[in-house]
């Protein structure tokens, strides 16, 4: 398990989860223990040649995951598998069709079609 930030890149937030609920923060927070994630990768999709299978496990609290359910990225106890795509300057979340994304609010959603809310950035915490 790998220990990552996740940044959306269309607004430069960070996602974090806070009171049971994922958020995109301020990267300004970004020392806060909130932003944590746990990059658990869970094999090999198949298919693509940069793409991976991960669970994305909150640090701060090791039962909270983030998942996709009825088309809102949110929180869950049970760990939801994404397919991790790597792309050229961005990395994309995809589980059952649906990207994980952040609308003009900055709330995720999931969405069908790829498009730049969907790009995010995983940053390894330094060692």
């Amino acid at each position: 398990m790998v220990k990552v930030r996740i940044q959306h890149l269309a607004s430069n937030n960070l996602l974090h989860i806070k009171d049971g609920r994922l958020e995109a923060k301020a990267a300004a927070d970004s020392t806060n223990p909130e932003t944590f994630f746990l990059k658990n990768e869970r094999g090999e999709t198949g298919g693509a040649i940069n793409s991976k299978l991960v669970h994305l496990q909150h640090d701060a609290n090791n039962g909270h995951f983030i998942v996709l359910k009825e088309g809102v990225g949110a929180v869950g106890t049970t760990a939801d598998t994404f397919e991790w795509v790597i792309g050229r300057g961005f990395t994309a979340f995809k589980c059952n069709g649906k990207f994980l994304a952040f609308d003009s609010q900055g709330e995720p959603v999931a969405v069908a079609k790829f498009d730049k809310s969907c790009k995010m950035k995983v940053i390894p915490e330094k060692q």
